[in-house]
């Protein structure tokens, strides 16, 4: 008989594999067709609260400010270089490369001061 601990954990991976994770996009790019690209591959939510986790498309700039307008949420942030510099961002080349890479991603917890 398996232990409590071990039911949840069980129950926990099974829930994984059927949850689709939900994403709220903020596109700080002239690049709007990102926006079609990702909605066609990516269940995409018009209110941050309903949203598992936070793309951002743009550079550095976006990401703190995006970080310091939502933090409080506690959901993870995704960073798609389309900037200038790009040192916090994910660099892809394609919106179908990021795609690929968001379904495999494994999140940091990065500690903001």
């Amino acid at each position: 008989m398996q232990s409590p601990s071990n039911i949840i954990k069980d129950f926990r991976s099974i829930h994984h594999l059927h949850h689709v994770m939900k994403y709220f996009l903020i596109n700080n790019t002239s690049r709007k067709t990102y926006n079609e690209v990702y909605a066609a591959h990516l269940m995409l939510v018009d209110k941050v609260d309903e949203a598992d986790a936070i793309i951002v498309i743009g550079g550095d700039g976006s990401l703190l400010h995006a970080i310091a307008k939502y933090q409080e949420l506690n959901k993870p942030f995704i960073g798609v270089h389309g900037g200038t510099r790009g040192y916090l961002m994910n660099n892809v080349e394609t919106p179908e490369q990021f795609i690929n890479c968001v379904n495999n991603v494994e999140y940091e917890t990065l500690w903001m001061l």
